[in-house]
């Protein structure tokens, strides 16, 4: 078990349903395995939109999750991770780490 498949399991038994997230990150397989519905967005911030839209109207007994690509992809996600946070509204999110290659 790597460690996509470990954080799936997790947000299984968390109760989650669904991932929003935009394509290219290995936790979208990973959630679809154990049953959790992956729904593609066109933008990373839509998708931290959606999961923001989804905890608030919850009543904090659940919360949304976000997986986007890395680099660019958490740059266009920060504008809204930057206003759940300031309106104290729960979520998650996950972006890979980039692979390292050599001796270090």
């Amino acid at each position: 078990m790597n460690g996509f498949e470990t954080i799936a399991r997790i947000l299984k038994i968390e109760s989650v349903d669904w991932l929003a997230c935009y394509p290219n990150n290995p936790l979208i397989e990973a959630v679809a395995k154990e049953g959790i519905r992956p729904i593609a967005f066109r933008h990373e911030r839509g998708a931290v939109m959606a999961a923001d839209g989804f905890s608030r109207t919850s009543d904090r007994k659940r919360f949304g999750v976000v997986a986007v690509q890395s680099q660019a992809g958490a740059e266009n996600s920060v504008g809204g991770l930057a206003q759940g946070c300031r309106q104290n509204c729960g979520g998650e999110y996950h972006e890979p780490l980039p692979e390292t290659t050599g001796n270090s």
